[in-house]
């Protein structure tokens, strides 16, 4: 079984599916925090998010019923304080496949209430600040 592994950054919850249809995941293996703290797993059901298991903080994959899914939802707990948490670190994810292909797919990070994260984008902001240091420069040479 090979694993391939993702790597989104820190959050409440993990959407994950595959988009290119036809292809399914067939297991995956979590990242261990070293606490209490593991995920409940979610399956879509066509309409809606289903409560699917309790993934206890170990090392131990799990594996999907046949034939596989092509989404699932992993929402960080913390079972000590039963509570769901942010990821207290980056998160690594490895997934297996129920077939060969190609992965096409999206990692969406939600916050607690289900919302996007915003996710900063530090490039953006040096081009807008170079722009305006550019417009204040020629403003002044034109004068």
């Amino acid at each position: 079984m090979i694993y391939y592994w993702l790597y989104p950054p820190e959050s409440y919850i993990y959407s994950i599916e595959y988009t290119d249809g036809g292809h399914l995941f067939n297991s995956f293996a979590p990242t261990y925090f070293g606490s209490d703290i593991g995920y409940k797993l979610y399956l879509w059901d066509d309409t809606t998010w289903a409560f699917e298991a309790d993934i206890l903080p170990t090392l131990t994959a799990y594996v999907f019923d046949d034939p596989g899914v092509d989404k699932f939802q992993l929402r960080v707990y913390d079972f000590d304080d039963d509570a769901f948490v942010k990821a207290p670190t980056a998160f690594i994810l490895g997934v297996t496949f129920a077939s060969p292909g190609r992965f096409t797919g999206s990692i969406a990070l939600l916050n607690s209430d289900g919302s996007p994260v915003h996710v900063s984008e530090p490039g953006s902001l040096w081009l807008l600040g170079l722009g305006v240091v550019w417009l204040v420069y020629r403003g002044r040479r034109q004068r």
